[in-house]
């Protein structure tokens, strides 16, 4: 549970915009494990590299992390 940063093994439009290896807040334990693999756009590692974030078609996308903002720095 915390902070962890995100790669992007492929483009897509979901990210757009977000600089890769952002931060994004994971709450679970658990892990996706996509039998397709091409569908994966999102990666992390805690222990193991995992899918973060899927994608099918153009419209249809799911994350692993919740969306919020980094905390700032003081």
């Amino acid at each position: 549970m915390g902070w962890n940063t995100v790669a992007y093994p492929r483009t897509s439009p979901l990210f757009d915009g977000v600089p890769e290896d952002s931060a994004f807040y994971f709450v679970h334990s658990y892990r996706l494990v996509p039998q397709d693999s091409s569908a994966v756009i999102g990666e992390t590692e805690y222990g193991v590299r995992f899918a973060a974030a899927v994608q099918r078609g153009e419209t249809l996308f799911a994350v692993q992390f919740h969306p919020r903002s980094p905390p700032r720095s003081a």
